[in-house]
């Protein structure tokens, strides 16, 4: 009888301890995850952060003198009174298929 109850105790505390670490790294796993996802939070945060910025910096001083461009182009445009003579038209033409038998090869 004293046999099965120190065998009883035995198995209890060895199933005991097996459960409670399935439950730790159960846990330690949940924590590595909450890790990795304020990680990542953080990361994009910064990527938004630095595209706010280059927002400002760059990409609007682009966009002004590419509409200066093309407002420059409509002006051109309109005030051009006469084509562009034959021989002119005649190299562009020129210009483009050389270029264009270029980007072919």
């Amino acid at each position: 009888m004293i046999i099965v109850r120190a065998l009883v105790t035995i198995g209890a505390a060895a199933l005991g301890a097996i459960f409670a670490g399935v439950v730790n790294a159960y846990a330690a796993r949940l924590k590595v995850k909450e890790i990795e996802l304020s990680y990542l939070y953080r990361l994009r945060y910064g990527y938004l952060d630095n595209a706010r910025k280059m927002t400002g910096e760059v990409y609007v001083p682009i966009s002004v003198a590419l509409t200066n461009l093309f407002k420059g182009y409509e002006r051109f445009a309109a005030t051009r009174a006469h084509p562009m003579p034959p021989l002119a038209r005649r190299e562009t033409t020129n210009l483009i298929t050389a270029v264009w038998i270029i980007s072919k090869q």
